[in-house]
């Protein structure tokens, strides 16, 4: 074997990342609870539709798995809408005076500014609520309290946005004034509703605290909110998210909002796919509280089949280690609809193994220094066999090569011992060897030494190229299982990248290495029909690699409608579906291995007039790549469980075998009987 001493050190490094990814393994198939989450208002829009009172509803909803309810904080137009309070200002007053008599309320020198905001409540206590809360987040100097007739009345230093009069200003007067007043009080949170916790304790609901950020927010307001919510709910572990555009003390004051969190032993949702500024940074400094959540908006329910919400939830959990389901109720649905939805989630997710109780966030779990830089430098000699391959002129074994190898590889176990634990340097490290290892599984069967072409001899070289291709899998799932990469706060970085150059070295090697056959082509006379055949396979080639690594990622280019009718039906015939990069890939690349040994290409051999030959088998063989490096990448998401990207990958490998070797069998046939006519 060339290189033996190389490949022994890389079996070493496998055993360690085998010992890493086992210890990873056993966490994950204890981390079964899932926690079901219904928004408080989506309470009360079920009762609308259902005409039951709020009690009954949770009753049922209790029944059915929902164990939490999220519940806002009270804004001005919350409480509009609920009818507990009305907010006016300047021209609006003057406007509907005769709809709310205001007139007999407010009498007030600033009644026309359009600096100024009346806030009307029935309930003194609620009002007492709001103004305690705009004086902490605004000042208590912007906030003015008297009653009449009755009435309690705030007056708000701060603008509504809505105001007809501010609308009406000239663009020039309406920036000085943006300058001038900065915030939108009708937006600004003002505590939460303790008849709403109350109702809610009474049935045994977990509560979630949705948590908004706003423009004038410190230390000391922040501190406040916490404790007022510790008055009304102080259990231990309670659950809070954060809603809106940015996170609790975005920019300045995040560190204060992480210290009132752990202060108070609570636990805190990271919802996935949502652009919230500053979440990076508070979810990395609260690690050790955060879980994993899911939600679907209500306008992407709207275009979602319920069966569709259903799958979507379910993937959720078991692929990325979701742990928080939130739901919202199905827009002009009844009832009964979105209850047979929940209970739909809840019983594919029990029947996967998951039980619906409140969820906790996954173990912490770091790898040990001694195996990670084992695992790590199993990706280093990864390059060094790809080069040794590809160049050949080193010293190919023996003492005197083995010591060149010591020599070079101390220092590169020194430096990984200290700084290899880095996310960068883990990423990096990562990337490489998902470069490295389809590279090498595919170059190192380019040679031929095959004198009968059989289909067990295709499968058995097409199961070592993938077998090559698995033990760079196995080196980055020990390189970056950490709870870090698990729970998505470390991500493994150049998806595209990795999809990409693996593909374009692996038909640079192709080229040269067959350049001889090349040339003697390029002073053969072509017809059309063969330039036309090269064009449609160039085209072909870049339309299918453009395509696959355009779709890597979330939220690239769509799926194609009787694609997605496939992937659900082998979702839930298969449990984990395989990639359509994979069945392609690993189709192209059992075709390629066969016109390889048939033609004797690996060989260098040119057959004159065997154009078609040569730009078929380099075709195939590239288009196979993208089945290698898929098979890969699945290994680099680290928050989807490691033996659920075994099954996906033995799925695949059995799939896309038994449809290449069917298409190798026709092409067989083909070649046989062209050559019988000929």
């Amino acid at each position: 074997m060339k290189n033996k001493f190389l490949h022994i050190l890389l079996y070493v490094c496998c055993l360690s990342a085998i010992f890493i990814v086992a210890k990873r393994v056993n966490i994950e198939n204890k981390y079964k609870d899932v926690e079901f989450v219904l928004g408080y208002d989506d309470i009360v829009n079920l009762c609308k539709t259902s005409g039951q009172n709020i009690e009954d509803v949770a009753i049922k909803l209790k029944d059915i798995g929902i164990i939490s309810i999220a519940v806002n904080e009270d804004t001005l137009k919350s409480l509009s809408e609920e009818g507990k309070a009305n907010f006016l200002s300047a021209g609006q007053v003057q406007s509907e005076s005769k709809i709310f008599e205001l007139k007999k309320y407010i009498q007030d020198k600033d009644i026309n500014s359009p600096f100024y905001t009346f806030c009307i409540f029935k309930d003194n206590k609620l009002c007492n609520r709001a103004a305690e809360m705009f004086a902490v987040k605004i000042g208590k100097e912007k906030v003015f309290k008297y009653i009449a007739n009755g009435m309690s009345i705030l007056k708000i230093a701060g603008v509504n946005i809505e105001n007809p009069i501010l609308k009406s200003l000239p663009e020039s007067k309406r920036k000085r004034i943006d300058k001038l007043v900065t915030y939108d009080i009708s937006d600004i949170g003002l505590g939460f509703d303790s008849e709403k916790i109350s109702l809610l304790d009474k049935y045994a609901f977990n509560i979630v605290f949705c948590l908004n950020n706003y423009s004038k927010v410190n230390s000391e307001n922040i501190s406040a909110i916490f404790n007022a919510i510790d008055k009304l709910y102080s259990k231990k572990n309670t659950l809070f998210v954060f809603e809106g555009d940015s996170v609790l003390g975005y920019e300045d004051y995040i560190d204060s909002t992480v210290e009132n969190l752990l202060k108070r032993d609570t636990l805190i949702a990271n919802v996935e796919f949502t652009e919230t500024k500053g979440k990076d940074r508070l979810f990395k400094l609260l690690k050790t509280k955060a879980i994993l959540a899911h939600s679907i908006g209500l306008d992407e329910m709207a275009l979602l089949t319920p069966l569709q919400i259903t799958s979507r939830f379910i993937r959720a959990v078991k692929e990325r280690n979701m742990r928080i389901l939130y739901f919202h109720i199905l827009p002009g649905k009844s009832f009964e609809e979105n209850v047979n939805l929940i209970k739909d989630v809840k019983a594919k997710l029990e029947d996967n193994g998951f039980r619906i109780l409140k969820s906790s966030p996954i173990r912490q779990f770091e790898s040990s220094r001694i195996l990670l830089v084992l695992a790590e430098l199993g990706a280093i000699i990864g390059l060094m066999i790809l080069v040794l391959q590809i160049l050949s002129p080193f010293d190919k074994g023996g003492l005197k090569g083995d010591l060149k190898v010591l020599i070079f590889l101390i220092p590169v176990l020194i430096v990984l011992y200290f700084v290899g634990h880095l996310s960068l340097i883990r990423k990096s490290v990562a990337l490489l060897a998902a470069i490295v290892f389809p590279c090498l599984a595919v170059i190192s069967i380019n040679d031929n030494t095959v004198k009968h072409l059989k289909i067990s001899v295709i499968l058995r070289k097409f199961l070592k190229i993938c077998s090559i291709t698995l033990i760079g899998s196995l080196l980055i799932s020990g390189i970056l299982s950490s709870s870090d990469f698990m729970m998505k706060l470390s991500q493994f970085s150049g998806v595209k990248f990795a999809l990409l150059i693996p593909i374009l070295l692996v038909g640079i090697n192709l080229f040269v290495k067959n350049k001889g056959s090349l040339n003697a082509i390029l002073d053969t006379k072509v017809s059309i029909k063969h330039l036309l055949y090269l064009s449609i396979a160039v085209i072909s080639l870049a339309s299918v690699v453009i395509v696959f690594i355009g779709r890597s990622g979330n939220f690239v280019l769509p799926v194609p409608a009787f694609e997605e009718k496939i992937r659900m039906v082998l979702e839930n015939t298969l449990i984990a579906r395989p990639r359509t990069k994979e069945l392609i890939g690993h189709l192209f690349m059992i075709l390629g291995i066969t016109l390889m040994i048939r033609y004797n290409i690996g060989s260098f051999k040119y057959e004159s007039g065997k154009l078609i030959n040569l730009v078929s088998f380099m075709f195939f063989i590239v288009l196979g790549v993208l089945g290698q490096v898929s098979m890969i990448n699945t290994f680099c998401h680290i928050h989807t469980p490691f033996l659920l990207s075994v099954l996906r990958i033995f799925n695949g490998l059995w799939i896309g075998t038994t449809i290449g070797l069917f298409f190798a069998f026709v092409l067989l046939k083909i070649i046989r009987r062209q050559n019988v006519n000929t």
